[in-house]
């Protein structure tokens, strides 16, 4: 699924630990605009930059996400926009008072033949009661996100249906124990993403048995814990 993680693989190491390798491994995702290293003088400065606007920076072995919002630039009168004006959106940074929005809380997890993405209570639910969130909704509320959005939720459904579990087959989705921890960590992005919206409450995210709730002020220590868990899941895959 084009999204080698060379450092999962590694045996007792931390994968936090690692960095220039744990950004080198994702460079080839196929939602990873740029993986990148800045030296000034010590120490080094990496990013990782996802094609929707998660970035995830590492210094003096600190991890630090946000999220970069790309905007057309104002053109003078008359003139057509040739060019975008780029912000990152730092939640440990105060922002000025802003009119309130929805806030939603959602769940993320795979279900055949439905978005993935649930609300968590039903202050946003349809008249008919279905907590489920419609994919017109995911497009048209988070459309930087819906093309890659949507190409991950397919590698799940294409595995699903490759393995036969949606005619009843008690087997894995992914065999491969590597493809589903890559599958699982691109959603975990996603999860960042999502929670770092002025619009979003929170996220719990759940590719298996465990569940992960994040939110703003907390997405580096749930990341952290995420990778930390795949990395010991694949240790015992051997």
């Amino acid at each position: 699924m084009g999204f080698p993680l060379q450092l999962l693989c590694e045996r007792h190491t931390c994968i936090i630990e690692s960095v220039p390798k744990f950004l080198t491994s994702l460079e080839t995702s196929p939602t990873v605009a740029a993986a990148s290293s800045v030296q000034h003088a010590r120490p080094q400065i990496y990013h990782l930059d996802t094609k929707y606007g998660l970035r995830i920076s590492f210094k003096n072995g600190q991890m630090k996400i946000v999220r970069i919002v790309h905007t057309p630039s104002q053109p003078d009168i008359g003139s057509p926009i040739t060019n975008t004006h780029t912000t990152i959106v730092d939640n440990n940074v105060p922002l000025p008072p802003q009119t309130p929005k929805a806030r939603y809380s959602y769940r993320l997890f795979p279900d055949w033949q439905t978005s993935y993405l649930w609300y968590k209570t039903s202050q946003h639910a349809l008249a008919d009661g279905h907590v489920h969130v419609d994919e017109n909704d995911i497009s048209s509320r988070y459309p930087e996100l819906h093309d890659y959005y949507f190409a991950w939720q397919d590698i799940y459904e294409s595995a699903f249906e490759k393995q036969g579990c949606h005619l009843g087959a008690q087997v894995e989705v992914f065999p491969d124990a590597h493809e589903r921890a890559a599958w699982e960590v691109e959603g975990c992005l996603i999860a960042c993403w999502l929670a770092l919206r002025e619009d979003v409450e929170g996220v719990e995210y759940r590719p298996g048995e465990k569940a992960y709730l994040v939110k703003a002020d907390g997405v580096v220590d749930v990341l952290k814990e995420f990778l930390k868990d795949v990395d010991i899941e694949l240790g015992e895959c051997g």
